[in-house]
Parts: structure tokens; C-alpha cells; sequence
């Protein structure tokens, strides 16, 4: 692990009425940064994405067009569904689960 990083995945309960194939994620593609400037995209954030595909991305800054995305992300951070990742401990397939990290300001 790094210095001044925190790691969490979530993995949500199945619903009530059985398997859903592509619900119950957070498939959320959002990055804030100092609680004023964020970035919401359409596209996965990986390279595919950007050379193969036309998606749309919104960039906001102030806080409080950001206001609510950092509501969204502390509530999901905080929530009941999410573990904090710890060193040397073996995770049974994050491939299934969502991922997402907060750094802290003197990270770099």
C-alpha cells in the first residue's frame, strides 16, 4: 500500500428476487479532485475506451456544482456494503467488486 492512500471495494448484497445480469454495481465514472473540480465521463476508463469508442465527459469546477458528487462519494465511502483493503490480506475476486481510493492532501 501507499503512504496517504485509503482503498475500499463494495460488494452489494443480490436483490431480493434473484441474480440480475448488470445491476446492483456502482459503475460510477466520476474523479473529484480537492472538492472543487470534477470530471464525469460516459466511457471506461480504459484505453479502448478513449482510441475505439465516442463518449461524452463534463468537467465542473466550484464547490458547489461539486458539492454533490462529494455527497455521492462520501456516502458510498461511508457505507454499510464497503471494506477498507488492508495490506498482506487476500480478497476473494475484486474483478466482481467496485473499486474506488481517496488520497489525502499530502499525497504527492
Amino acid at each position: 500500500m501507499l503512504p496517504n492512500i485509503t482503498v475500499k471495494f463494495s460488494t452489494l448484497p443480490p436483490a431480493p428476487g434473484g441474480f440480475i445480469p448488470y445491476a446492483r454495481v456502482e459503475h460510477c465514472k466520476y474523479f473529484i479532485a480537492d472538492n472543487d473540480r470534477a470530471f464525469i465521463g460516459t466511457g471506461n476508463w480504459e484505453w479502448s475506451y478513449f482510441n475505439n469508442t465516442v463518449d461524452a465527459s463534463v468537467f465542473f469546477s466550484g464547490k458547489e456544482p461539486v458539492s454533490t458528487l462529494v455527497n455521492i462519494f462520501d456516502r458510498d465511502w461511508n457505507g454499510s456494503y464497503v471494506t477498507t483493503i488492508q495490506p498482506g490480506v487476500e480478497y476473494k475476486s475484486l474483478s466482481s467488486m467496485n473499486i474506488f481510493f481517496r488520497c489525502s492532501r499530502d499525497f504527492i
